[in-house]
């Protein structure tokens, strides 16, 4: 994932100031996982998850910490995913928006939180049947769409890419590709 948080880090930096902005930081955040609970097949769940990790890892990015204490963030919130889910045979992914919830109303540290979303977001791939190595593959696959879009550099306080661009190419294609390679049947009805 550290190459993915590179990619996201050079995706925002063109994008954006490193500000912390708490407001888009959860009107994106909300956004993606509204986004998700309305997934319709694999391809769009896969997808909305993806764009929730992209998110979260843009905000880490946003609040400029050092590589050491985002380390450490992220081996804690691992752990804690893991204990948490020996607990629950839940879907994951439906804690994140609990998550958000105490992140606005108890004003929790931003960077674990979101270390913790990304977590159970990786344990929903895993939960919905991805490998490590397809989840990763789906995950650039979502990258890969998002530097299609235009660069524009945008208030740290406003949404970017609200004009995706000229060049910009929508991951499905990718994730379906990807997908059936894996096996998932859902998947290769779709490509056949």
């Amino acid at each position: 994932m550290l190459e993915v948080f590179k990619r996201v880090s050079v995706w925002n930096n063109a994008r954006y100031e490193q500000t912390y902005n708490r407001d888009l930081a959860m009107q994106l955040l909300r956004e993606e996982y509204a986004e998700w609970l309305a997934k319709d097949g694999l391809v769009n769940e896969v997808k909305e998850l993806s764009d929730i990790i992209f998110v979260a890892m843009g905000v880490i990015w946003k609040l400029d910490v050092s590589d050491e204490d985002n380390q450490t963030w992220a081996d804690h919130s691992g752990q804690y995913v893991a204990n948490l889910l020996q607990l629950s045979n839940l879907a994951p992914a439906y804690y994140v928006g609990s998550l958000l919830d105490m992140m606005e109303d108890a004003h929790l540290s931003p960077l674990n939180v979101c270390h913790v979303i990304i977590y159970l977001c990786l344990a929903q791939l895993s939960y919905i049947g991805l490998s490590d190595e397809c989840t990763t593959d789906c995950i650039n696959a979502v990258c890969n769409s998002n530097d299609s879009k235009a660069v524009k550099k945008t208030a740290s306080g406003i949404k970017a890419n609200l004009d995706k661009g000229e060049s910009y190419k929508k991951a499905d294609t990718d994730l379906l590709i990807i997908l059936s390679k894996e096996g998932l049947t859902e998947c290769l009805s779709l490509v056949h």
